[in-house]
C-alpha cells in the first residue's frame, strides 16, 4: 500500500477538469454577501434543515448567501436575505429529499411528502409547524409577501408546484434507474432542482418584474426558458462528477447525452457544452435584440442574465461540487484557470434538435432576418 501522499496525490490526479463556459456577461456581487451567509446559515439550525450534521456541514460550505449574492447582485439586503434561506433550503431538501434521502427513489412517497410542504408555502397561516421543510418554506414564504407584496409572492408559490410535481418524476427515474434520453431529460430539468422557478424568482426578489402580458410575449418567454436551462445544464456539468461518487443518481444532462448518443463520458461532457454554447449564443443574440424595446423589459434582461452568470461563478467554485463531501476532502472536479471560455465551441444558429426547446429558435434575431 502506497503512503498517504502517493494516494492523495493519485486521488488529486483522478478529479475530473472541468469543462469551460462561455459565459460573456459581466461578474458581480452583492456587497452584504458574507453577513447574508452566516444569517442563512443560522436560519438553518433555527429550522433544523438538513438530514444530520454533516449535511448541516456540507450546507455551510455550500455558502447560500454567495450563491444568492453572485445571482441576484442589485437586490436589497432583505429581499437578498430571503433569496439565500430559500437557495439553502432547495441545497437541504434537494439532498434530504431528492438526491440521497430514502425517498429518492420511491415517488408515491415523495409525492406525499411534497403535497404537505408545498401546502405550507401556498397559505399564509402556519399549518405544519413540526414539518421543517415545510415551515421553513412557510417562513420564506411570509417574509417574502412582506417584502414584495401578496401578488409577487402568489406568482412564487404557484411556480413551486411544477417544481414539486418534476421532483417526483426524479424520483420515478431513480426507481427505475431509468437514464432518460435527452429530449425527455430537458423536459424535465427545465423544472427540476428549481429550473424554470428560479429565472423568476430572481425578478422577484430583485423587483423587476414584467406585467403578465409582456412575460407571456413568446420572445421573452423564451429567452426566460434559456436562462432557466442555461443555470441548470451549468449545475449539471459542474456537479456531475459529485453526484456519481455520492449516489448512483439523479439523472443528469451528461447521462442523457450518452443514452442518446452511445457515447464515453468524455465526449458527453464535450457534447454538453456545445449544447450550452448553442443556447448562450441565442441567448445573447435574443438579449441584444430584446433590451431596447422598454427599460422595464431592458432591467429584466439584465436580471436573468446576472443570474446564469452567478450561478456559472457558483458552480465552478463551491466546494458541494469541488469535493465528495462537500467540505474539502478528496477532490473530484477542478477547474482549469477561471473556468471560462473566450469564445464558443459551436456558435451554430441552427436549432437544436431536442424537440422540448427547439422553438426557441423561432425568435431568433439570425433567422427573422433572413
Amino acid at each position: 500500500m502506497g503512503s498517504t501522499e502517493t494516494i492523495g496525490a493519485q486521488e488529486k490526479q483522478s478529479a475530473t477538469v472541468l469543462p469551460a463556459f462561455y459565459c460573456p456577461i459581466g461578474p458581480a456581487m452583492h456587497p452584504d454577501a458574507h453577513d447574508i451567509n452566516a444569517q442563512s446559515t443560522a436560519w438553518m439550525y433555527r429550522f433544523g434543515l438538513g438530514a444530520d450534521d454533516a449535511s448541516r456541514r456540507r450546507m455551510i460550505h455550500t455558502r447560500s448567501g454567495y450563491w444568492a449574492a453572485r445571482m441576484c447582485p442589485t437586490a436589497r439586503p432583505e429581499p437578498l436575505r430571503v433569496l439565500s434561506d430559500y437557495s439553502l433550503w432547495t441545497f437541504a431538501f434537494d439532498d434530504e429529499y431528492c438526491d440521497e434521502g430514502e425517498l429518492r427513489d420511491k415517488p408515491g412517497e415523495l409525492a406525499r411528502a411534497v403535497v404537505r410542504i408545498h401546502r405550507s408555502a401556498e397559505v399564509g397561516e402556519e399549518l405544519y409547524p413540526s414539518d421543517k421543510y415545510g415551515a421553513a418554506l412557510w417562513d420564506v414564504r411570509t417574509r417574502m409577501e412582506a417584502l414584495v407584496g401578496v401578488h409577487q409572492t402568489a406568482r412564487f408559490t404557484n411556480a413551486l408546484t411544477r417544481y414539486f410535481l418534476v421532483e417526483t418524476q426524479g424520483a420515478g427515474f431513480n426507481a427505475r434507474a431509468d437514464h432518460p434520453r435527452l429530449d425527455e431529460y430537458m423536459l424535465y430539468r427545465l423544472s427540476t432542482g428549481g429550473g424554470h422557478l428560479l429565472p423568476e424568482l430572481m425578478t422577484i426578489i430583485a423587483e423587476r418584474t414584467l406585467p403578465p402580458d409582456l412575460l407571456e410575449h413568446r420572445p421573452v418567454r423564451a429567452i426566460t426558458e434559456m436562462s432557466a436551462a442555461l443555470a441548470t445544464l451549468a449545475t449539471d456539468v459542474a456537479s456531475y462528477r459529485k453526484e456519481r461518487a455520492r449516489t448512483d443518481g439523479p439523472p443528469n444532462i451528461v447521462d442523457a447525452i450518452r443514452a442518446e448518443y452511445d457515447c464515453s463520458e468524455e465526449q458527453a461532457l464535450e457534447l454538453a457544452m456545445r449544447i450550452w454554447d448553442r443556447i448562450m449564443t441565442l441567448f445573447l443574440r435574443l438579449r441584444d435584440h430584446l433590451v431596447s424595446a422598454t427599460p422595464a423589459l431592458a432591467d429584466y434582461l439584465h436580471v436573468i442574465a446576472q443570474y446564469v452568470r452567478g450561478v456559472v461563478d457558483m458552480s465552478v467554485a463551491t466546494a458541494r461540487y469541488r469535493y465528495a463531501d462537500g467540505e474539502g476532502g478528496d477532490e473530484i472536479m477542478q477547474t482549469s484557470g477561471s473556468g471560462l471560455h473566450p469564445h464558443p465551441r459551436d456558435d451554430s444558429t441552427a436549432p437544436l434538435s431536442i424537440p422540448c426547446i427547439a422553438w426557441w429558435w423561432q425568435y431568433d434575431p439570425a433567422s427573422t432576418a433572413k
